[in-house]
């Protein structure tokens, strides 16, 4: 154990309900890629805020950036 070096997560938990029929699709996806559940549905929402349409927000909205780090 003398490399073991705790560190603080730098996610927060959250807690969401999906659709046990997109769970599934989820966990296949997720195991085609060799990853967990969690990594994958975090990379999915990286994603998906990379590529949204600003369009589709208010236009005090539209200023966010929203700063997803690529790992």
């Amino acid at each position: 154990m003398s490399n073991f070096i705790p560190r603080r997560y730098k996610k927060e938990q959250a807690t969401i309900r999906i659709d046990i029929e997109k769970m599934k699709v989820l966990d296949a996806l997720a195991a085609s890629y060799n990853m967990s559940r969690n990594e994958f549905i975090n990379q999915c929402i990286d994603y998906a805020l990379e590529h949204i349409d600003s369009n589709e927000f208010s236009k005090s909205a539209s200023n966010l950036t929203f700063g997803i780090p690529h790992t």
